[in-house]
C-alpha cells in the first residue's frame, strides 16, 4: 500500500495543484484511494485535477469529491480555490507585465522615429487600408513589438528601406488582384489557362488550384463561414444544437485530445477551447 501511495501522491504532486493541497486534504484523498479498488481511484483522482486548468470545477465529470463527506471535499475545494486565485493572480501579473513592456516599446519608437519615418509608415498604412480594407500587410512588415525591431528599422540604409517598401506594395497588389480573381470567379480559368507555365502557385492562388484542380467546370466561392459556425465546425457540431449539447460534446473532445492523454494533441486542445469558449459567448439565447 505504500507504493500505491507513492504513486498516486507523486502524480498529483507533479501538477501544479498539488502543492496548494494541505495536509488535512492529502490525509483525505489517501483514505478515499484506500476505500476502494486503488488504481481505478487514482486514475480517477490524477485526471480529475488534470482537468482544473482547463474546465472549471462545477464542469467536470466525474467529480471524485462528491464520493466524499461534505466537509471533506469543502476542505479539498479550498484548496482548490486557492490554486486558482494563484493562478489567476499570475496570469494578470504577466498580462500587466506586457502591457508596461508594450508601453517602453511604444515610448521608445516615439523617442527613436524620425517625424518623417512616422508619415512615411502612415502613408503605407492608409494605402493598405484603403486597398484591402485592412492593414495585415502592414503589420507583418512595420508593426514593431521589441526594441529590437526598432533599432533595425532605425539602422536601416536607404536602399534596403526602399527594397523593402516594394515589397510590401507589391504583396498588397498581389493579395489585392487575387481577391477579385476570387470575387469574379475567374481563378479556375486563369489557372487551367496558365496550369502548364505556372509550376507552384503561391499563397492563396495555391489554395485555390488545390481546391479547384479535380473539377471539371467553373464553380463559385463558397461563402466564408463565420467565425461562430467555424467553432461549431471545430466541436463537430451543427448551429442549432443547444448548450447543454455543446458542453457535452466538448467533454467529450477534450478528454480525447488532452495533451496527457495517448494520441493527445495540444494544438487541438487550444482549438476546441477557444471554440468551446466562443461558442458560450456568441451562442444565441433560447
Amino acid at each position: 500500500m505504500a507504493q500505491t501511495h507513492l504513486s498516486w501522491s507523486s502524480q498529483i504532486l507533479a501538477l501544479p495543484v498539488g502543492s496548494f493541497l494541505s495536509r488535512h486534504s492529502w490525509r483525505i484523498l489517501e483514505k478515499y484511494v484506500q476505500s476502494g479498488a486503488a488504481s481505478q481511484r487514482v486514475h480517477r483522482l490524477v485526471e480529475f485535477f488534470k482537468t482544473l486548468d482547463w474546465l472549471p470545477l462545477e464542469e467536470i465529470s466525474p467529480n471524485p469529491l462528491k464520493h466524499l463527506a461534505a466537509l471533506e471535499a469543502r476542505a479539498i475545494e479550498r484548496d482548490i480555490e486557492a490554486y486558482l486565485e494563484a493562478k489567476q493572480e499570475k496570469r494578470q501579473t504577466q498580462r500587466e507585465k506586457r502591457e508596461a513592456y508594450k508601453i517602453r516599446v511604444f515610448e521608445y519608437f516615439r523617442s527613436q522615429v524620425s517625424a518623417s519615418d512616422k508619415a512615411q509608415l502612415e502613408k503605407l498604412r492608409d494605402y493598405e487600408l484603403e486597398r484591402l480594407g485592412d492593414d495585415m500587410n502592414w503589420k507583418h512588415y512595420f508593426w514593431f513589438t521589441s526594441f529590437k525591431q526598432i533599432d533595425a528599422f532605425v539602422s536601416q540604409s536607404a536602399q534596403a528601406r526602399k527594397a523593402l517598401i516594394q515589397q510590401f506594395i507589391q504583396d498588397v497588389e498581389t493579395r489585392k488582384k487575387n481577391e477579385d480573381r476570387l470575387r469574379e470567379g475567374t481563378y479556375e480559368e486563369y489557372y487551367w489557362g496558365s496550369r502548364h507555365t505556372c509550376n507552384e502557385p503561391d499563397g492563396v492562388e495555391a489554395w485555390f488550384y488545390a481546391q479547384t484542380q479535380q473539377k471539371t467546370s467553373r464553380q463559385t466561392v463558397p461563402r466564408n463561414k463565420t467565425p461562430l459556425e467555424k467553432a461549431y465546425d471545430q466541436l463537430a457540431l451543427k448551429p442549432g444544437c443547444t448548450l447543454k449539447e455543446v458542453r457535452s460534446q466538448f467533454r467529450q473532445m477534450a478528454l480525447q485530445y488532452h495533451p496527457d492523454t495517448p494520441g493527445g494533441s495540444s494544438e487541438k486542445m487550444k482549438a476546441i477551447l477557444a471554440a468551446y469558449d466562443l461558442i458560450k459567448r456568441l451562442h444565441p439565447q433560447p
